[in-house]
């Protein structure tokens, strides 16, 4: 077994949060969860890739997933391993295809329209983005960043 492997084995979700779909529940608990990330003593840029990340990632789970339904919920979830970061973000919506989302850019007109660069944004501050459950969960992942 790999050290990578390893480490993904150790990791434990101890951070886990059910939510309503609204944006004062996603900035609440965004907030619990980075004092989380704080004590544990990442790096000042991988705390600001980790916050900006997976606040995208949760307000597409309640825009898009669940259309900013507050009846539907969010599960929101976070493990941390030696240097390591990985959140789970899963809405209740009809998911999406991925490969889609990857050209949303085109020609350029994509800058051009209210929304469409999340997806964009959110694989350049992460380590690795991968989705599950039919476009349902991204998995987010960060490496690194311990002083």
């Amino acid at each position: 077994m790999s050290n990578a492997e390893r480490e993904k084995t150790d990791l434990v979700f101890t951070f886990k949060e059910d939510l309503p779909s609204t944006v004062p529940a996603i900035g609440k608990a965004l907030r619990r969860f980075m004092k989380q990330v704080h004590s544990r003593g990442f790096a000042p840029e991988v705390r600001w890739r980790v916050e900006t990340g997976t606040h995208e990632a949760l307000l597409n789970a309640h825009n898009h997933g669940n259309h900013a339904d507050p009846r539907k919920r969010i599960s929101f979830q976070a493990a941390f391993g030696r240097g390591t970061i990985v959140v789970r973000v899963t809405d209740q919506g009809e998911g999406f295809d991925p490969d889609r989302a990857r050209n949303v850019l085109g020609d350029g007109s994509a800058l051009l329209k209210p929304s469409g660069r999340g997806l964009i944004m959110i694989r350049s501050l992460a380590s690795t983005v991968q989705f599950e459950d039919g476009g349902r969960r991204i998995v987010l992942s960060w490496k690194g960043g311990r002083p």
